[in-house]
């Protein structure tokens, strides 16, 4: 029999990470964006933001709260989670289309169907074949043909979007294209950006569905690496969570409705009337056992962040997050203190956990700390039991309804079936209940305020989204499931207004609600023995054909559409104030439509298939839509136009990828017995029917197809890859409401195989109202120029292409300037900057600015030039994180430096680790104290003149015999200067305190700094070894 399609979603904890891309946050859905920040990991390559961020679409009775709590989501790295489409692509059955499968198309499959392709023995065309088509496509839990790639969903950094195989070339794609790489590793997978940058994902999370089993459905991220920095990766560990079973698929009521008076003899001798109609009623769930893992910290060299849970939680969940500790080796820099050990609801039937508030605290625990409180809609308002079966609208959001019937009261199945049961009405007694969206219902347990730490709070205000022409069984009905801002009023103390922003929308339903996607034609197959004149009197057996539907309550595909959200609003004003009385001005958006028909590879005719056999945002998959925002309309008070912005997109066409055929059967077969007057047949007996027990074999493999194979259909999906990339910006600004002034900039991309190479422009050009046109020619490592060179060839192998090489700037033709960065492979993967030149009209040559001479194991410079000033080198201490010294006039070789802070000794050897005091020092928190200390520094030039300084608490030391000559006192502390002349090693011994230890050559300028790591500069000593002191309080404010 057909079976509606059957797809094993991510977890609920992966669907949390997922819903901020299939549901963007910004005007086209009304959703405000609403983040709390906690800390932002920062290294010289890239910035890890740890924040929780709160999605704001409405309450729906089926979503598991987070860890966090009720629509919240923790941002602390990210995730590759997979939506299985049949099997899982990594099963390892020789029917998977990864294996030795190659049914992948709808030509296979039609292979099949007239026995002109077999698979292995097996002939899918010959009669009574059905016992191989049911268990190969049909079977509900576990299909063991595989012939549709799964559906990956990643998330990181702020970065989202959808992959899926090449059934063909086996190809990971992204979905719309995008230049990044995406790759299976052993046990996960692994992006790469395109700067080189690397992002693993190979921590799993397992799940086990009724009559799959176990398999992966998602991959944490577990480790960074920039190229050239393996050695200092930035590392994700988890934890396991606590597994738990989820009921997926709730429950979904369906009714058979079978019109048995209009079945028609096959042979076509006679009409068989049967007044009678009859209906079925089933409700199907299931359970699936989830793990997913915690992640439980974040390193990057010496900084460690740090996640806390509790498993107490009295909901559907064990694990909630108490709290997040930054620290900088065993010194706690920031702590977050979660308020989430509540709950909405009045019983453990009913709790969703909920984060009142959070505490930021820095480095002094016993400190007040800077709360955030939340408050939400509904708060003491009951809930629904998670165990009810009914209680939301079409969309999934919570109505205020309860009801154990799922079918919408609104469908007219007269209206949906042409009538056809008119003399039947059965179907009336059909249980059904109300599915309409309610304002109200939806608000609860939403977001209704933040309260800041100085007091203010933000007000959030929300209505049901609202489109025109949503619904084809309803008139005069135009609102959708889920919420919009209304208004974000600012308050900046808890009585005093600051600011009002208002919201007016424009736009429309992302699917229409119709008939057919809750009511599908289904045709009903049945098998008599009747005796007709032709066979003497004889009962013989027949197949006949009724006509009937299928009812179901749940729509049989996403009312969300290629964009993943329930409407797109394609225009937007932003008031400032009320809207729109008392507005003191406002802004308008407009978006580029989205793009609702089907690429040319979906050929086929969209309506010659009911939606429970195709739909066009499932099987021609467009990945995340992303806005496009088209115009930005500025107004004053008085209406008029103060600003507009204009931007153009210009389409890329690129090939789609090809993710498989999906498979169906447009027909039901009753199981049991054949009703016979010789007694009853086997249900073997019953499937002979579809070619009759006697008779010709002829016969027999006619009535086979007409029965069973001509019901057989199938299409070829796709993951459609094209994109828009921004083609032109026009600025104008407006006086009086008439233009006056304007400018466009226009973008030009490069190209490879018919594909953007990157999303940056190669040519901007900005053409102003004045006539005069400004461009930049924009070169990479993969440019024409370069790419057949090295380093840049081995750059374009790593995915290493948005570095600029070169940058020309032209004015109306005429050249202006050239910049031209060269690139260095300085082993271990690193590639740098060596030289900067400089070209300064057209009839210089190139002239080098700056010269990198090298850099550290970290990819840190530590000496360079430019042509108009001295040589520069830095010392970098604190893991490498931090330059503690600056000289001007020296090379790396000829300086060393310590103020015994960091992890390093700045080039002098000698340094005793266990004599470095924890307090007291001049600079710094930390000095030396030793009884007949050495410290040395080799390798110096002895035709050179050095300078040697240094604060000591017990008077000069001995360097190399030269005199210390001191200067002045601070806090018990003496500095001193030794000039050291004919020594190419320079030792400073003695007893006693000692700290800010410098040596320079004579002329060089020393410039040196001490950090609080994660916190800031805590002091800086010129090169008169003044020093400047920094303090912070304990949020390092």
């Amino acid at each position: 029999m057909a079976n509606l399609p059957q797809v094993i979603p991510m977890s609920p904890q992966a669907a949390q990470f997922a819903r901020y891309g299939e549901i963007p946050v910004g005007h086209t859905t009304g959703v405000p964006q609403i983040n709390i920040p906690i800390y932002t990991l920062s290294t010289n390559w890239i910035d890890i933001p740890i924040s929780i961020s709160y999605h704001a679409s409405g309450f729906r009775p089926n979503d598991i709260p987070s860890p966090v709590g009720l629509g919240w989501v923790l941002n602390a790295g990210g995730m590759i989670s997979r939506s299985v489409e049949m099997n899982p692509d990594d099963n390892a059955s020789p029917y998977s289309w990864l294996g030795q499968n190659q049914i992948k198309s709808a030509a296979d499959v039609a292979s099949l169907k007239d026995g002109t392709k077999t698979f292995g023995t097996l002939n899918f065309h010959q009669q009574h074949s059905w016992d191989k088509w049911e268990p190969f496509f049909f079977t509900s839990y576990i299909p063991q043909f595989d012939t549709r790639s799964d559906r990956y969903h990643y998330s990181y950094l702020g970065n989202s979007g959808v992959a899926r195989y090449d059934v063909d070339t086996k190809a990971l794609t992204s979905i719309p294209y995008d230049p990044i790489k995406i790759e299976k590793i052993s046990n996960g997978f692994v992006i790469t950006d395109t700067k080189g940058i690397k992002y693993e994902f190979m921590q799993t999370e397992s799940t086990n569905a009724p009559g799959k089993g176990s398999f992966v459905s998602g991959w944490y991220l577990t480790k960074i690496t920039c190229p050239g920095k393996e050695s200092e990766p930035i590392v994700f560990t988890y934890q396991t969570g606590t597994s738990y079973y989820d009921s997926y698929s709730s429950f979904n009521q369906s009714t058979r409705i079978i019109d048995t008076r209009a079945a028609q003899m096959m042979y076509g001798y006679e009409t068989i009337g049967r007044p009678e109609a009859g209906s079925q009623t089933s409700y199907n769930a299931a359970s699936t056992l989830y793990s997913s893992p915690l992640v439980s910290s974040i390193t990057w060299k010496n900084t460690t962040i740090t996640f806390n849970y509790a498993s107490d939680r009295q909901d559907q969940r064990k694990d909630r997050i108490t709290s997040i500790t930054v620290s900088n080796g065993e010194n706690t820099v920031k702590q977050a203190l979660f308020n989430n050990n509540s709950y909405f609801g009045n019983s453990s039937q009913n709790y969703r956990l909920k984060l009142s508030g959070v505490l930021i605290k820095g480095s002094n625990a016993t400190s007040e700390g800077e709360p955030y409180s939340f408050n939400y809609y509904g708060e003491g308002a009951p809930i629904p039991n998670y165990e009810n079966i009914c209680n939301y609208d079409y969309w999934g959001y919570y109505n205020g309804t309860s009801s154990y019937n799922s079918f919408p009261s609104d469908i007219n199945i007269d209206q949906a079936t042409g009538n056809m049961f008119a003399g039947a009405n059965f179907y009336h007694n059909v249980p059904s209940t109300n599915r309409k969206p309610d304002e109200s219902s939806t608000k609860i347990c939403v977001l209704k305020e933040i309260i800041y730490p100085t007091k203010g709070k933000s007000v959030f205000d929300y209505e049901l989204n609202q489109v025109p022409n949503a619904y084809q069984f309803m008139t005069n009905y135009n609102w959708v499931g889920g919420l919009r801002l209304r208004q974000r009023t600012n308050y900046s103390d808890p009585n005093t207004i600051a600011d009002i922003k208002s919201y007016v929308y424009e736009g429309y339903p992302t699917q229409i609600l119709k008939n057919d996607l809750f009511l599908y034609r289904m045709e009903y197959i049945d098998s008599y023995y009747y005796m007709i004149n032709i066979y003497w009197g004889l009962y013989v057996p027949i197949n006949i054909e009724y006509p009937g539907y299928h009812f179901t309550g749940m729509p049989m595909t996403s009312l969300s559409g290629w964009t993943g959200s329930n409407v797109f609003y394609n225009k937007v004003k932003e008031y400032n104030g009320t809207a729109p009385n008392t507005s003191e001005g406002w802004i308008e958006y407009d978006y580029e439509e989205e793009n609702r028909e089907l690429n040319n590879t979906c050929s086929w005719n969209v309506d010659e298939f009911p939606p429970y056999m195709f739909s066009k945002y499932v099987d021609c998959d467009k990945g995340n839509i992303r806005e496009q925002l088209k115009y930005v309309t500025y107004y004053n008070k008085n209406g008029n136009k103060v600003k507009r912005i204009e931007n153009q997109y210009q389409p890329f066409s690129i090939p789609s990828a090809h993710t498989g055929v999906r498979v169906f059967q447009n027909a039901i077969y009753p199981s049991g017995p054949v009703p016979n007057p010789g007694g009853s047949k086997s249900f073997q007996d019953r499937l002979d029917f579809y070619g009759p027990t006697s008779g010709n074999t002829g016969l027999k493999q006619t009535e086979y197809e007409n029965f069973y194979l001509n019901k057989i259909y199938s299409i070829d999906t796709y993951g459609f890859c094209d994109v828009s990339l921004p083609s032109s910006t026009t600025e104008i600004e407006y006086v009086n409401g008439v233009a006056a002034l304007s400018k466009t900039t226009s973008y030009n991309y490069d190209m490879k195989d018919g594909k953007p190479i990157l999303f940056t422009p190669s040519l901007v050009t900005t053409q102003n109202s004045k006539g005069e046109t400004v461009t930049q020619k924009i070169s990479f490592p993969y440019s024409d120029t370069y790419k057949n060179s090295a380093p840049y060839n081995i750059m374009v192998s790593k995915n290493i292409l948005s570095p600029v090489i070169e940058k020309s700037e032209f004015n109306n033709a005429h050249f202006l300037r050239k910049t031209v960065t060269e690139y260095k492979d300085w082993g271990n993967g690193l590639f740098a900057p060596e030289f900067v030149k400089l070209q300064g009209n057209s009839q210089s040559a190139l002239e080098t600015r700056i010269t990198y001479y090298n850099y550290d194991q970290s990819g840190n410079p530590l000496y360079l030039s430019n042509e108009a000033d001295v040589p520069t080198c830095y010392l970098w201490e604190y893991n490498k994180s931090y330059p503690i010294a600056e000289v001007k006039g020296a090379n790396i070789n000829s300086i060393a430096y310590t103020s015994f802070e960091a992890d390093g000794t700045g080039y002098w050897s000698g340094v005793v680790s266990s004599s470095i005091q924890g307090t007291g020092g001049i600079t710094g928190k930390k000095y030396y104290n030793r009884t007949g200390f050495s410290l040395s520094k080799n390798g110096l030039s002895a035709s050179s003149a050095y300078t040697v300084t240094y604060w000591s608490k017990n008077g000069a030391y001995s360097v190399n015999g030269a005199a210390g000559v001191a200067s002045r006192t601070s806090n018990g502390w003496t500095l001193y200067e030794h000039l050291v002349t004919g020594q190419s090693t320079i030792t400073v011994s003695g007893s006693g305190a000692i700290d800010e230890l410098r040596l320079h050559p004579k002329n060089a300028m020393m410039t040196t700094y001490t950090y609080d790591p994660l916190v800031g500069m805590t002091s800086q000593t010129d090169v008169a070894n003044r020093t400047t002191y920094y303090e912070y309080d304990s949020f390092g404010r």
